[in-house]
């Protein structure tokens, strides 16, 4: 389900890459992750009529298993054939919502757009290797982000009670931001820093299940 972006920029490139360096670590570190899972979770709304429109208010938690990776390798141009490495991954567990909604009556469908709140714990991982003066770093992070949800879909009540919709929604998060140090083996004098920068966004597609509470004009579910 969806997909990760992220971006890895580096603080201060001077101590430890020469000119000619720098930018291939930059290009080979900055990624697009793919990644996919599942989701399942519950919610809990309220939706009022006027005429043919129908406003509603829905907030929802879902568990997640939302993750992906990518390995990538390069060649420093000053010092070929040295190489260095990036392992990195993405993944979040769980998505709260709060959303508004306006639909419109057809029936039994209801069309609507929808729009509001996310929050997510996000995780990004990024392990460095080189080869040329052994050294390694590792980027751990584990944040809780509060970002946007956008989306569309129908609802298809089936009795007087109970309905069916798909959803769909772009879910786009605040930046996790970061640093971390990478350590140089044989001489630790010039250990030098990563900054990090990840972007999270998220294609969801999914159906729920509501049984609401009340007429068919008001409704809780």
């Amino acid at each position: 389900m969806g997909a990760h972006e992220y971006r890895v920029s580096i603080n201060n490139p001077n101590t430890f890459f020469n000119p000619l360096n720098e930018p291939t670590v930059v290009a080979v570190g900055s990624n697009h992750i793919n990644n996919s899972g599942g989701i399942a979770g519950g919610h809990v709304g309220y939706l009022w009529q006027s005429g043919k429109a129908v406003f509603g208010l829905e907030a929802g938690l879902d568990w997640m298993n939302a993750k992906g990776s990518i390995a990538t390798a390069g060649i420093y141009p000053q010092n070929a054939p040295v190489t260095f490495r990036f392992n990195e991954r993405v993944s979040t567990d769980w998505l709260f919502t709060f959303l508004g909604r306006v639909g419109f009556d057809a029936g039994g469908w209801m069309p609507y757009v929808t729009g509001g709140l996310a929050v997510s714990d996000l995780k990004y991982t990024n392990v460095f290797n080189d080869n040329f003066y052994p050294s390694t770093g590792t980027a751990n992070f584990n944040q809780t982000k509060v970002g946007y949800a956008v989306g569309a879909g129908a609802e298809w009540k089936f009795n007087s009670n109970w309905s069916v919709r798909g959803e769909y929604l772009y879910v786009a998060f605040d930046n996790i931001t970061g640093s971390s140090v990478v350590a140089v083996t044989a001489i630790p004098a010039i250990n030098f820093t990563f900054g990090h920068s990840a972007t999270f966004t998220e294609n969801i597609a999914r159906v729920a299940v509501s049984y609401h509470f009340g007429g068919p004009v008001v409704a809780r579910y």
